[in-house]
């Protein structure tokens, strides 16, 4: 088993403030639960899954569709996201594999903003259960939980110089909307036709805004670059012909 007892997810899912996993909470019996608390006979693994390793929270709810393959057929299969300090922040189940396909899963996995703890690592968990032989098949993956952010950008040519204004904004979970993303060193890159090469660089402003002025060739092709910063992603704008 992992690290994370699922009788004790079940029952966190009772308590985070999101509806999606309340309701999967309040749907497993109290018969599963206890199954699930007692030692399986024989654990198997997860052959496979694309849960994401990078999670972008961009609104106040969100679902994540993974798809889960396991080594052995199972009933159902359960997946959460925890923190680094065990708190479950997203949860999902499916109570049923493919038609055809008794090892793959695809649960719906529901997480709210309001629920997070923090950003940086956290931990996708998987269970699934296969309830004739009560055998269960566990795995986990790493995963990285950080805010989504935005770049905007607009050009304006004057003869041999282009003027590149952008715009920053990062999802903020406690208001529930974009936010200038101040101070932030952002890169001016043009497209050599082989490689993005930096031309310039400019900080945001308290608003999130940054305005440039940088000789380039007629036509070139022009995008912004934010880096990830611990609690954020990074961010690339499109492209703009100048």
């Amino acid at each position: 088993m992992t690290s994370k007892t699922w009788t004790a997810a079940l029952a966190a899912a009772l308590l985070v403030g999101g509806a999606g996993a309340a309701s999967a909470a309040t749907e497993a019996p109290d018969e599963r639960a206890s199954a699930r608390a007692a030692s399986a006979q024989a654990d198997v693994g997860i052959t496979a899954t694309d849960a994401p390793s990078k999670i972008r929270v961009g609104a106040a709810a969100m679902t994540i569709p993974v798809t889960v393959i396991t080594d052995e057929p199972m009933d159902d299969l359960d997946a959460g996201v925890f923190s680094s300090g065990d708190d479950l922040v997203a949860y999902g189940y499916t109570r049923a594999a493919e038609a055809g396909r008794p090892r793959v899963f695809k649960p719906q996995v529901e997480l709210y903003a309001e629920d997070l703890t923090g950003w940086g690592a956290h931990e996708w968990d998987f269970f699934g259960y296969r309830v004739d032989d009560d055998v269960a098949a566990v795995g986990v993956a790493p995963t990285d939980v950080r805010a989504h952010s935005m770049l905007g950008l607009a050009v304006a040519r004057s003869g041999a110089t282009v003027t590149v204004r952008g715009s920053a904004r990062a999802y903020h979970s406690v208001q529930d909307r974009y936010v200038p993303w101040s101070g932030r060193p952002v890169s001016v890159q043009r497209w050599t036709g082989s490689a993005w090469v930096q031309v310039t660089g400019a900080t945001t402003d308290a608003r999130g805004n940054l305005s440039a002025t940088v000789p380039v060739p007629a036509g070139s092709q022009l995008r912004l670059v934010v880096k990830d910063v611990g609690s954020i992603w990074g961010a690339v704008s499109a492209t703009a012909t100048a």
